[in-house]
Parts: structure tokens; sequence; C-alpha cells
């Protein structure tokens, strides 16, 4: 066997077992309390979630993640709908997106995870006047006249909620306080994501390529 061939065969080996202990960086929503969002409102009626009805998750929660020390991964927030009067939108380090954006509007921004819980960096701002902000790692549980969110961790096709704790896509539902404690979590709706890591499956295939072709000139 070929040195070219030895280690294109250790990398294999090494990225099959990178993919089984590794897999997605898990972002966890720690705290709050279970909730499971309102069925959707009649129409013309802005009470009740129309966007993601009926769906389990959690209310005061906070959205945290753990990660390898050291590495860098990448949260992509997207937008889906909204049902609210106000201009209400995401902040994030890379940009903002408002819920008047197009569907599918996203953002993403890198992290440096330190190996311990790091709090996801991201808020809402809500309203036109006055304006107030709710800040992840500050979530209150839902009271009159303040905004909050709510979390779900999504099945894989990102369609439902699961009920679960921790993740590698999370629903992100606001409420903006504008019409009172309504509490239906749809006046902002998106997902969060953290990608799988890839250098190491990406090298593999690259050395594999090498090899296939320094093969095929013999």
């Amino acid at each position: 066997m070929t040195l070219v061939r030895r280690l294109a065969v250790a990398i294999l080996a090494a990225t099959v077992l990178f993919a089984t202990n590794a897999g997605a960086a898990p972002l966890l929503i720690s705290g709050g309390t279970s909730y499971t969002t309102l069925p959707p409102s009649p129409p013309g009626d802005w009470r009740g979630n129309d966007v993601f009805p009926n769906e389990p998750g959690y209310v005061g929660a906070q959205l945290q993640f753990l990660g390898t020390a050291g590495k860098s991964y990448r949260f992509t927030f997207e937008f889906l709908d909204h049902e609210a009067l106000w201009v209400d939108g995401l902040e994030t380090s890379a940009g903002d997106i408002s819920n008047r954006s197009p569907s599918r509007t996203s953002v993403s921004l890198r992290w440096l995870a330190t190996g311990g819980l790091d709090t996801v960096p991201f808020s809402f701002i809500t309203g036109d006047d006055p304006a107030q902000r709710v800040r992840n790692g500050g979530n209150p549980f839902p009271t009159l006249g303040l905004p909050s969110f709510f979390l779900s961790v999504a099945t894989p096709d990102g369609r439902h909620g699961t009920g679960l704790r921790s993740g590698s896509t999370i629903w992100l539902g606001l409420d903006d306080a504008g019409a009172g404690p309504d509490a239906d979590f749809d006046d902002w709706v998106g997902t969060v994501r953290v990608p799988e890591p890839v250098s190491v499956a990406l090298l593999g295939t690259g050395v594999v390529a090498a090899a296939a072709r320094r093969r095929r000139r013999r």
C-alpha cells in the first residue's frame, strides 16, 4: 500500500470516528416553563399563533450553546413569517432581520466556543413607540407590557417542535407585548441552526481524491 493510500485510509477512519462522536454541537434550552403555542386565530383576530400553532416548547427560557473550546461555529438565523402590526426585528452582531423582511431571509455569525455553556448572542427589538428590547440571557416569563420569546427544539425537517431541551435547530417565536399578554409568539418567527463540523470530513475527501488521481496516472 502506497504512502498516499495509507494516509487516505487513516484520515477516512478518523473522519468516521469524528462524525460518530462529534455530530452537531448542541443548542440547549435552559430554564423556563413548558408551553404549547396557541391554536390559530379565526380570520381577522390577532390572538393565537398563525405561524407555528399547537407546538411544544418553553417560555421564560434562555438559549445556550455547548461547543468545543477554541472552535469557531456558525449560527444561522432565518426569518420565516410574522403576524404583527408593529415592526419587530432580530438583532445580531452580523446583521438584523426585520419581520417585514422576505421569508427565508437569513444572517450568519461566527462564535468562538469557550467549552462551557455560552449564551447565544442575539436579541429582539420590538414595537415602534416606544421601542423595547429583549435579550437572550434575560428572556422573562411572559408579562404584561414586556416582550419575550418562545423556544422549541425542532424536528430534523424544521417543521415541528419536539418538546426536547437540546438539538441543532431551534424555533424562535417573539411576542412583542403590543396587544398585552396574548402570548401567541408569532410576531417574529424563525429558526437558529448550528451546522455539523465538516473540516475533517472535507480533508479526508480531498486526500482520497488525490490518491485516486495519482493511481489513474500510473
